[in-house]
């Protein structure tokens, strides 16, 4: 019996793990789109070379737990992450593409051209939110499979 109560807390340890990180997902998210919108009017280029450096660390991250996967004989989750692994590489390339419209920004900003500047600065936000947005997606489906696995885990002894 207290063999039985051990798994079954240290399951539910994981369980809450996994729902608590995914409420600090959403919560990073949506300070993600706030940092964003404050971002067009500062023009930060080091923020866009860490998320981006972030977004390729978690896309390995899911790729490496992909093969993980596929070497445990489960197609199914492995084709769902890698899936998910290359959401979150479009989501990297698309920061790159953002600091890119901020460094024309940048340049813009120094002429008169008023008008192309608001509207590049509008093309922008919308890249950034987007970035947001599908990494945010792939994070959550990822911990959401994360937490199907755990729940396997029931019968593993630790």
């Amino acid at each position: 019996m207290p063999s039985l109560f051990r798994d079954l807390s240290i399951n539910q340890a994981l369980n809450l793990l996994l729902g608590f990180l995914r409420l600090l997902l959403w919560g990073a998210i949506i300070l993600n789109l706030s940092v964003e919108s404050l971002e067009v009017l500062a023009a930060k280029d080091i923020y866009h070379l860490a998320l981006f450096t972030i977004l390729i660390l978690f896309s390995n991250l899911q790729l490496s737990i992909s093969k993980l996967l596929l070497s445990m004989n489960d197609d199914a989750g492995a084709k769902k992450l890698f899936i998910m692994a290359i959401i979150m590489l479009s989501a990297a390339f698309l920061q790159i593409v953002d600091l890119g419209l901020d460094q024309l920004l940048i340049n813009l900003s120094k002429g008169s051209k008023e008008h192309l500047f608001q509207i590049i600065s509008f093309v922008e936000f919308l890249f950034g939110t987007t970035t947001t947005i599908i990494a945010g997606y792939s994070m959550d489906r990822f911990f959401v499979l994360l937490k199907s696995k755990a729940k396997q885990l029931s019968a593993v002894k630790i």
